[in-house]
């Protein structure tokens, strides 16, 4: 099988919500070949754990250290051997500028973002930005998202939901109440200059 052109970008801030968009990328990275890149967004913030006394270079390397003993615990937590390629990047910044700084890197074919729609009022601003910055179609998964279950429901086809980056802006609270209930359906938001069927036909073996 030749390697998928598909790749996935995940946005992780170690909650259970984008621990569930890791699991789904992975899976995609075992079942397509496609690649995964997992990015962190860190600031540099003092807290009182012996950081008030520090100078920003370590400040930096101590806050990288603590996130990336976080993605080793993820590592345990999810097995990312299954995965085709996979790597983990720290950005120093805010999330929707991490993501649109290394959608012009990486040119992902999609951001993969986890979410929990019950508390989303409280989360809106970064996941609009992202959605304001960027044109990459953006797949919102619902935390209790489960693979397992999904595949039972039939194809990806039948469980999407597609809206435009404009429709989701003018409503995201109405958007994402599609994955409230139906949390095994993924809600697709892509730019107007693409259609629902191109979406499928450019992802097309995850849909089968």
């Amino acid at each position: 099988m030749k390697p998928n052109l598909l790749n996935i970008l995940v946005p992780t801030d170690f909650s259970e919500a984008s621990k569930t968009a890791v699991r789904l990328a992975i899976k995609w990275s075992a079942d397509l070949k496609a690649k995964v890149t997992i990015v962190h967004a860190y600031r540099l913030i003092k807290d009182n754990q012996g950081s008030q006394n520090l100078d920003p270079r370590e400040l930096k390397a101590q806050v990288e250290s603590r996130c990336r003993q976080k993605f080793e615990v993820l590592q345990q937590e999810i097995d990312f051997s299954k995965a085709y390629e996979y790597s983990f990047r720290l950005e120093l910044g805010f999330i929707n500028n991490s993501i649109k700084n290394l959608s012009k890197e990486y040119k992902p074919s999609l951001v993969l973002y986890g979410t929990k729609p019950e508390r989303m009022p409280h989360s809106y601003d970064n996941l609009l930005k992202i959605v304001k910055d960027n044109s990459t179609t953006i797949a919102l998964v619902n935390e209790a998202y489960n693979s397992e279950e999904a595949e039972t429901m039939g194809c990806l086809e039948k469980r999407s939901i597609f809206c435009t980056n404009t429709k989701f802006i003018d409503n995201p609270e109405h958007q994402t109440r599609k994955i409230e209930r139906a949390h095994n359906n993924l809600l697709f938001i892509h730019s107007e200059m693409q259609s629902p069927k191109e979406i499928i036909e450019h992802f097309q073996p995850v849909f089968a």
